[in-house]
């Protein structure tokens, strides 16, 4: 009786055990038989990095080629400048590759892209290697980071993985359709600089804190983009792009743009996306204003570009960089224009131009800033004068002499008071119509032909007798819109992808 007992628990106790190892061997011989295709994610990066996560899909941009997106994990201290990212994806190389932030540290997730041209079998598993090419520093106490760490290339990292193609798309989290329509009598000319300006919380959910992860598409190529103002989701204003379109819009045409949200781990990469020179934490650092407009210089480092501009410096007065362009007014002898100093582009421009720079600091007594377009030939136009005595001020449009310089005896045209003065300066002198002023404090304007503008080269300085002196971070020259009015930008739905 004991002995049948002991096989009924010996049955009833290792059967189970039995029946779950055979269970288990059953689904190791499933899981050996599926497709490969099916297999989880295999990813191994060596040395510094490791893997954290890697997609391969379509492109839902372009749609005509498919995309790597790898993520990888910074392991080591120090600080890591990628200056490029390369893949080949089963034997097809890529065609062009980044990673975003290009300044990593240890501890921090980075976002790499890779492009092909070869289109996958959606479910099918292919093997793809991978490469990182950089500069590899070590932290300097304290500094920041980034600023110990050029761009270079004198280390790189490789890694090979094993993924499965997705029919998931997945360069863009999401995307906007903007119809922009030139509704006057003339076209837009080719490469013309379109403003696109929207509410900066707008797209939060979708949006980089500093909407860098926003692009700009016509017809599956990537526009040369510029934030340049309130490059914030959080600003309470409007965020406002300058894209450089590839086509002319002609009278009474639209165009479709699409603005697409990357995935919020990306950020301005500084080549076709980018920010002011004074956003980037190190001065300049995503800046692609080159790209975008006709002319640019944000006047990075500690000497004035003399590729860009000549300098005049009277007595008392000078003009330096330090990350922006510095104007010293310290001489108070009440000779005329005894510290007038001025800075003049050696380039020009055809007339339809408009002039911009940002001011970021006025300290004056009794002196003048000026921004100023003249005409190439004469040295003669107009310029956004601002005068004043202590906090108070008085934004003036006047004659400008660059000789004098930027100033003329009685030449004032319009003048009121000032108002806030910190932020974005314009003028344009188009062919035909009205020259334009603007500031932060409003805008002022004039119908005077006394000059004509022939090639334009801008201008900025001070002038005068009195202390003080001005600051800019930059300065800029792009096209004047047909007529002086800007093509109406309309913004269709959020598509989720």
């Amino acid at each position: 009786m004991k002995r049948g007992q002991s096989a009924v628990e010996f049955l009833t106790v290792y059967g189970y055990v039995l029946l779950i190892l055979a269970l288990v061997i059953s689904v190791l011989i499933i899981y050996i038989s599926l497709p490969k295709s099916i297999l989880p994610l295999q990813c191994v990066a060596y040395n510094s990095f490791s893997c954290v996560d890697a997609v391969y899909g379509i492109d839902n941009i372009n749609g005509a080629s498919s995309l790597l997106v790898f993520t990888g994990k910074m392991t080591v201290p120090g600080v890591v400048n990628i200056t490029s990212f390369s893949s080949t994806m089963s034997s097809n190389p890529s065609i062009y590759g980044y990673c975003e932030p290009s300044l990593v540290t240890e501890g921090e997730n980075f976002y790499c892209v890779a492009g092909y041209t070869f289109m996958p079998r959606i479910t099918s598993n292919y093997y793809a290697t991978f490469r990182i090419v950089g500069n590899y520093c070590t932290p300097v106490a304290n500094n920041p980071f980034f600023l110990d760490c050029p761009g270079s290339s004198n280390y790189s990292w490789t890694g090979n993985m094993r993924i499965t193609a997705t029919n998931v798309s997945i360069k863009a989290t999401a995307y906007v359709p903007l119809t922009i329509t030139n509704r006057q009598d003339e076209a837009t000319p080719v490469n013309f600089q379109q403003n696109v300006s929207f509410p900066a919380s707008k797209y939060a959910a979708y949006e980089d804190p500093n909407l860098g992860n926003i692009r700009f598409y016509y017809k599956g190529i990537e526009l040369y983009s510029w934030c340049q103002t309130n490059c914030n989701s959080s600003a309470s204003g409007n965020a406002t792009f300058w894209i450089k379109l590839p086509v002319a819009i002609p009278k009474g045409s639209s165009i479709t743009v699409g603005m697409y949200f990357m995935p919020q781990v990306v950020g301005y990469t500084g080549y076709h996306a980018g920010e002011a020179a004074n956003y980037s934490i190190e001065y300049g650092l995503y800046d692609n204003g080159a790209s975008v407009f006709n002319f640019y210089s944000n006047f990075n480092g500690t000497r004035i570009n003399a590729s860009k501009w000549l300098v005049y410096n009277g007595k008392g007065s000078s003009a330096s960089a330090d990350d922006r362009v510095i104007f010293y007014n310290l001489d108070n002898t009440n000779t005329a224009f005894c510290n007038s100093t001025v800075i003049r582009s050696i380039y020009d421009f055809g007339p339809n131009s408009t002039l911009e720079t940002y001011v970021s600091s006025t300290l004056f007594n009794i002196e003048s800033d000026s921004l100023a377009l003249l005409d190439e030939g004469t040295e003669n136009g107009y310029s956004l004068e601002l005068t004043g005595n202590g906090a108070s001020g008085t934004m003036n449009l006047v004659y400008t002499d660059y000789h004098s310089p930027l100033y003329q005896a009685g030449g004032t045209l319009q003048s009121v008071g000032s108002g806030p003065v910190v932020g974005v300066w314009g003028i344009s002198w188009p062919k035909t119509g009205d020259i334009q002023t603007y500031w932060p404090g409003g805008t002022l304007s004039s119908t005077d032909t006394t000059y004509s503008p022939g090639k334009l080269t801008p201008a900025l300085g001070i002038m005068y007798c009195g202390n003080g002196d001005m600051w800019s971070n930059w300065v800029l020259v792009r096209d004047y819109p047909p007529n002086g009015i800007m093509p109406q930008v309309a913004f269709g739905t959020v598509t989720a992808f």
